[in-house]
């Protein structure tokens, strides 16, 4: 049995007791849900279920169609089990992944007035055109994200060696996109990429990250898209190697995808190293549980931790240092973010750890 500490946007709690509900007032602690893991595929699933892929974020959950794709064993440092592999892409046989909002389940990536986005690529084949990576871009409007390869920061030839990584962001102020910002090279090997986006900042308010199986997923580079919130209204699919906004276009990734992920909200630099060593180390205990989102309205304190799939995490409490802690819950990890509430939470203070079993 381990006792988790909880890391925090600003720092790391060197001791396992973890929040403070009575002092959440003007402390500059982020709202309930500001970086929610909303949507997550990380292809693990047997073939032979009964969803091609299971979205693994908050609920209500969006599976996803493979159109002409296909798992493969080849992940990130051999673990955990599966990635998406989308070569061989032409016209009349697309292959992407696809998740429809026939009903609503999408409607959790619209609105957003920040975001993060992260996923592992390997790419297999020269990456020409305006191929899409995690994509959520309606048609004519262009309402949503787009997150794009592009040509190098030094313009050379595009190459799996030599490419970059742009963002489109269909806001209710218009429809932004940004220069290169990076340049990358994940010719045959596994290169995590991630970037977030702040909409109520107006300037540098993009951020790009960038690392691989031995090297931490660093800032790179920040550029400035004055977008807004996400439009609320769009109906638009999501896609990995697809879009909306281009249906019948060869736009699939060259190469291989995994543990693409959408956090509603604008994730810290440790944060975003977190989600990068989730996928290279599988489940394990001793692993620092990540806070996403704590807060607490009247008596009722609610808190959102990073979970993994194979585990089971007891939260705690105790109104007093001295005294024993208390059960609260008792949950089952699933590779997504688990939210917890407490609606005793009446002390002037209170305080919670995560124990994984």
């Amino acid at each position: 049995m381990k006792t988790d500490r909880l890391i925090f946007p600003a720092a790391r709690l060197k001791a396992a007791l973890v929040v403070v509900s009575g002092m959440l007032a003007g402390a500059g602690i982020p709202p309930l849900g500001a970086q929610t893991l909303l949507l997550r595929y990380n292809f693990d699933e047997s073939a032979t279920g009964t969803e091609d892929a299971l979205d693994k974020g908050t609920a209500p959950a969006a599976p996803g169609r493979l159109i002409n794709a296909a798992r493969t064993p080849n992940t990130p440092a051999g673990r955990p089990t599966g990635a998406l592999e989308t070569t061989g892409a032409a016209a009349g046989n697309l292959r992407y992944v696809v998740s429809t909002d026939q009903s609503g389940e999408l409607d959790k990536l619209d609105g957003l007035s920040g975001f993060t986005l992260t996923a592992w690529i390997n790419v297999q084949e020269v990456p020409l055109g305006n191929r899409r990576l995690l994509s959520k871009q309606a048609a004519t409007s262009f309402a949503g994200f787009s997150w794009n390869i592009a040509d190098a920061i030094a313009g050379a030839p595009r190459t799996a060696a030599n490419f970059g990584l742009r963002l489109f962001v269909g806001g209710e102020t218009g429809f932004v996109f940004d220069s290169t910002a990076v340049t990358i090279d994940a010719d045959n090997k596994w290169v995590f990429a991630a970037v977030s986006y702040d909409g109520d900042l107006n300037f540098e308010n993009v951020r790009y990250y960038v690392g691989n199986t031995n090297t931490p997923g660093a800032f790179q580079a920040a550029t400035t898209i004055n977008a807004g919130r996400t439009r609320q209204d769009s109906t638009a699919a999501f896609g990995i190697g697809y879009t909306d906004a281009a249906p019948a276009s060869n736009t699939g990734f060259p190469g291989l995808v995994d543990d693409a992920r959408v956090y509603n909200g604008v994730l810290s630099d440790s944060q975003i190293e977190a989600v990068r060593l989730e996928n290279l180390q599988g489940p394990a205990t001793g692993t620092p549980v990540v806070i996403s989102s704590f807060t607490r309205q009247n008596n009722t304190f609610t808190l959102g931790f990073t979970s993994r799939a194979g585990l089971t995490y007891r939260v705690e409490f105790n109104d007093s240092l001295a005294g024993p802690w208390q059960p609260l819950t008792t949950v089952a990890g699933t590779g997504a973010t688990l939210t917890v509430s407490d609606s005793t939470a009446t002390p002037a203070r209170r305080f919670y750890r995560v124990v994984t079993q």
